[in-house]
């Protein structure tokens, strides 16, 4: 949208792992142009400093609902950080890259949605399905199309053999992205088809960010230490050490103990 293109003209790869990849390449579709320059100059601008007169704006439109979905969207701070520092653009909005950046509430001090916002969003969905399926749904949802998630794009070109690039599918890295570790699950892009799916191998990703990653994969090596052995502290140490957590490991601890209790019945310990 903010290139002013319709998205068929624009071509772009993202690697990483879920909920945190970034473009490695961003260009358009017909002429190759590439658009990361444009990209920097137009995040450049000062609306992108996020000023006291954006945030209570959006403060206000949030209230709305299904605006409120909007707002989630596009008031990034902490993508524009990243952007500014890094030089690359994130995939995923402010409430996804934020599990794993260090110091995310510091840059982006006011998230617009709540804790529960998803579980109010899908409360809306199931009301219009619920209508659709009786008969009296206002919105007519059969036009609307089938879902863009990429699973339905994949099981298409797999029944009828013609190929179709995916954007992201997760895959265990073989070699797929060299400076990750090896078996780790990596978001990168594929081919689909009648011979399944074919992941595309992405360059190295940038530092720092391949060690926000690095971190990451070892967390969550420790949770599935955790859930095969059945022995609660390599996940107590997983969630400790997440650079997300509190400083110290009394709240850790507190925090822990109550997923725990809330999650006993699907928890192995």
């Amino acid at each position: 949208m903010l290139l002013r293109l319709r998205k068929a003209k624009v071509a772009a790869k993202a690697s990483g792992i879920n909920h945190f990849t970034f473009f490695t390449e961003i260009r358009h579709a017909e002429t190759g142009e590439d658009l990361y320059p444009r990209l920097r100059r137009i995040w450049a601008r000062k609306f992108f400093d996020y000023p006291a007169g954006v945030t209570a704006a959006a403060r206000q439109l949030v209230k709305i609902p299904w605006v409120d979905v909007a707002v989630e969207q596009f008031y990034s701070p902490l993508v524009a950080e990243m952007f500014r520092t890094h030089g690359l653009l994130a995939c995923s909005v402010d409430s996804h890259i934020g599990e794993y950046v260090p110091g995310a509430t510091e840059v982006a001090r006011w998230h617009p949605v709540p804790v529960y916002f998803h579980r109010q969003l899908m409360g809306r969905v199931e009301k219009l399905i619920t209508r659709y399926a009786n008969g009296t749904s206002p919105v007519p949802l059969h036009r609307a199309g089938r879902s863009a998630e990429e699973p339905f794009r994949i099981i298409e070109a797999v029944w009828t053999g013609q190929e179709r690039p995916i954007n992201a599918v997760n895959v265990p890295n073989r070699g797929l992205v060299p400076n990750l570790p090896e078996g780790a699950i990596v978001e990168v892009p594929a081919t689909a088809g009648a011979d399944g799916l074919v992941p595309v191998a992405m360059p190295a990703i940038a530092e720092p960010l391949a060690q926000l990653m690095k971190t990451q994969i070892d967390l969550q090596d420790l949770v599935v230490k955790s859930a095969i052995t059945a022995d609660p502290a390599p996940a107590f140490e997983a969630l400790r050490r997440d650079p997300a957590s509190p400083p110290d490991a009394a709240a850790c601890r507190r925090i822990f103990d109550e997923l725990a209790s809330l999650q006993a019945d699907a928890l192995p310990f």
